[in-house]
């Protein structure tokens, strides 16, 4: 008796966070066979023979990639962890003795690890079941196993954030053929996109996280997450799932734009991103706040870049002595006093115990909108006196 084993490819729409809408890739399988499969596998000897059909809608996966599939790794194991073959198709046996039972058949073009830019694993994975006796075959049809994600950025976003980038990193880790697997996880680590970095990001389907980068790593730990990094956003993205992202910057702004284009291998997403756009519509900037000297409750926008503000002296780094003051300034690089405001954080209040940079020195850098009294001077300057009520932004 023959089994064939057949993959077939679809799209499911679902819908995503902030009004999105993105496509996920699955696989399922039809079993065809005069007998009812068994319930387990019996344990008497049987064969396995594994054939790889790549075109799907009649176009080749490996040749978008410029792959040898007899390079490929196939990989057959049981489901007990136990090895029948690990090693390149074109070496394959014709066919594989094996006892009855459950079994795990995989092939891959490249072990993938960790995440790193144009690193395309397409692939394919079954579970099966053998009768003792019989004569099975499984036909694995290849598709794209990894995702991608390029970045692009508006010179309004790289004028706001002065020069810093974008980080990604999966929350969690699996493996794209996830048994007889020999490559350690990877964690924590990511990938950095410089302003100059114009490839494709490649990372293990799953949720992905948007950081805005707002240090300077050193050398070689570009992309390892910094205790300064801040999260935009988080995606689940799907195997065969390409995203552009472009990251604008308009304070109130439009949030996002979505396009989705999907082809026989791939399905490719766009999206404009414009992380201003979670600025409160009635939050004013720091040089508008200026004409508003004497008003309460007046919403003031900026980003925390310093604290032990004096008349002449501020902080940008800690440690930190002072707990009753912050500098706002209206980007993350301006260091102008001039262009800056000194903020009250009152005694006994939440904004103070909160806010303050002594006992949170990783708020250095955070959006904030802090609501208070615009006044002529505090600390030598305008400045914002009575802030009690405030919201993190990013």
């Amino acid at each position: 008796m023959r089994v064939r084993i057949s993959f077939i490819r679809g799209v499911i729409s679902v819908a995503m966070a902030y009004l999105l809408h993105v496509t996920a890739v699955f696989s399922f399988f039809i079993y065809e066979s005069c007998a009812k499969m068994p319930e387990d596998g019996g344990g008497a000897e049987a064969s396995l023979r594994v054939t790889l059909r790549e075109d799907v809608n009649g176009t080749k996966a490996s040749s978008l990639f410029g792959l040898d599939t007899n390079s490929f790794i196939l990989k057959v194991y049981s489901q007990n962890g136990e090895k029948v073959y690990d090693g390149k198709y074109g070496n394959r046996p014709e066919r594989f003795t094996v006892s009855g039972g459950a079994y795990n058949v995989g092939i891959i073009s490249e072990e993938f690890s960790k995440p790193l830019f144009n690193e395309y694993v397409i692939g394919a994975k079954s579970d099966m079941v053998i009768k003792g006796g019989e004569d099975a075959c499984v036909d694995l049809l290849c598709s794209q196993m990894n995702c991608g994600v390029k970045i692009t950025c508006s010179s309004e976003f790289m004028n706001h954030f002065q020069g810093r980038g974008i980080f990604l990193n999966n929350s969690t880790f699996e493996p794209v053929v996830n048994f007889g697997c020999s490559s350690s996880f990877y964690g924590n680590s990511g990938l950095f996109y410089s302003s100059s970095q114009t490839g494709f990001g490649c990372f293990s389907p799953g949720v992905l996280n948007f950081y805005i980068r707002r240090g300077s790593a050193m050398i070689g730990e570009e992309n390892k997450p910094l205790s300064g990094d801040s999260l935009l956003f988080s995606r689940q993205v799907d195997a065969g799932q390409m995203l552009t992202f472009q990251f604008d910057w308009s304070a109130g702004g439009t949030k996002s734009s979505f396009r989705i284009d999907v082809d026989t291998v791939r399905e490719w997403i766009s999206e404009v991103y414009n992380p201003g756009c979670i600025v409160p519509d009635d939050a004013v900037t720091i040089d508008e706040a200026k004409s508003m000297v004497g008003q309460s409750g007046i919403k003031v926008f900026g980003y925390i870049i310093g604290g032990d503000v004096t008349e002449k002296t501020f902080r940008t780094s800690p440690p930190f002595s002072v707990v009753s003051n912050l500098l706002l300034a209206p980007s993350m690089s301006e260091r102008n006093r001039n262009n800056c405001f000194a903020v009250e954080l009152p005694s006994s209040s939440n904004a103070r115990e909160n806010l303050n940079l002594v006992s949170h020195p990783e708020l250095i850098g955070k959006a904030v909108v802090l609501t208070g009294r615009v006044v002529e001077k505090y600390m030598g300057y305008t400045g914002l006196k009575g802030v009690k009520e405030y919201s993190i932004l990013f």
